[in-house]
């Protein structure tokens, strides 16, 4: 007959019959708890260390009630909690009015310090600011210009009355920063300025001709004013870039002599009165002498309705030219067909 054994698991001490020699338990259930029931005091002390040694900091929090103001630590761990007590709760909530008017009164009296410490903290973060800013621009570009162009729409007038009083309000600080920031670019800014007037040149003109007939007599009384007070200034950098471009003010002048005569049309450029020189090979179209400095003779002249561009103009020397004055040309002369810009 089998050897007859009792389980060594107190709880249990059943008889069974053992499989092999070593066995002591009845089943694995009394073995398992047998084994946790020695090991219990054990595990115990060990959680319990592993817990002090890993146990989050006590963060205090400040009472959201400013008539309060305390410090105090969290019960909830899930629950957001702003007030130390239900009472300082009740109080700020039945007094909530005031509590936002305080908040206000803080801020106004703080302002300075919260400004300079968010300068502060943005100085410290720009590049990774701006990195952020630019990466989700790209993301949601088309989105954020529609909502952009849809808040403008209903704000359009609002808007312009809050940009014109802030412009007037900072005007100093913002004439500053455009100054250093032009002088710190300004090799980008130029560049940039030259592209964007090739591509847009013509719609350029055309916003700024639309501008101008709003605008007209504000922008004289502007010109006017900022003349007579850099009269001096503007007076020697004019006469320093006719100096250095003669060509340029030659050409401004004889438009200017063509606008006085009601000229029909006043196109000439100076690119297109030096392709005209080439052409003839800087000679006289009259006597054929090559002169150094010759002038701008008008086939049709101006006083009998001539028009002062490419196809009516020709060179000639002093002399030819003041023979001919408003007489018909001495020789048939073949007007150009160029289309020098």
């Amino acid at each position: 007959m089998p050897e007859q054994r009792i389980c060594q698991y107190e709880p249990c001490s059943q008889p069974f019959t053992p499989k092999n020699g070593a066995q002591k338990f009845c089943s694995a259930e009394c073995r398992d708890d047998c084994s946790a029931e020695i090991h219990k005091e054990e595990r115990a002390a060990y959680m319990k260390a592993w817990k002090q040694t890993h146990k989050a900091p006590i963060v205090p929090q400040i009472c959201q009630n400013p008539e309060c103001g305390k410090e105090f630590v969290k019960t909830s761990k899930t629950c957001p909690q702003k007030y130390c007590s239900p009472h300082c709760r009740r109080t700020f909530l039945a007094h909530k009015e005031s509590a936002l008017a305080y908040a206000k009164a803080w801020r106004e009296a703080h302002k300075e310090e919260s400004s300079a410490s968010q300068k502060e903290w943005y100085r410290e973060n720009r590049e990774k600011l701006q990195v952020q800013q630019h990466e989700y621009y790209l993301e949601h570009r088309e989105e954020i210009l529609a909502r952009g162009a849809k808040y403008w729409l209903g704000h359009r007038e609002e808007k312009q009355a809050y940009n014109h009083q802030y412009y007037e309000k900072h005007f100093e600080e913002i004439s500053a920063y455009g100054v250093s920031y032009h002088a710190d670019n300004r090799e980008k800014r130029n560049k940039y300025s030259r592209e964007y007037y090739v591509k847009n040149r013509e719609k350029g003109r055309i916003c700024g001709a639309a501008y101008y007939e709003e605008h007209r007599e504000e922008l004289l009384a502007q010109h006017h004013i900022y003349y007579e007070e850099n009269c001096e200034k503007l007076r020697a950098k004019s006469a320093e870039y006719r100096k250095t471009h003669p060509e340029v003010a030659h050409a401004a002048h004889a438009r200017r002599r063509a606008r006085k005569a009601a000229s029909p049309t006043n196109d000439l450029t100076a690119a297109q009165w030096k392709a005209i020189k080439e052409h003839y090979g800087n000679k006289c179209v009259y006597c054929g002498r090559k002169m150094r400095s010759l002038t701008q003779d008008h086939i049709t002249p101006l006083s009998k309705g001539g028009a002062h561009t490419l196809h009516n103009v020709v060179p000639a020397c002093a002399r030819c030219n003041n023979k001919k004055r408003t007489g018909p040309p001495p020789i048939p002369v073949q007007p150009l067909l160029l289309t020098t810009t």
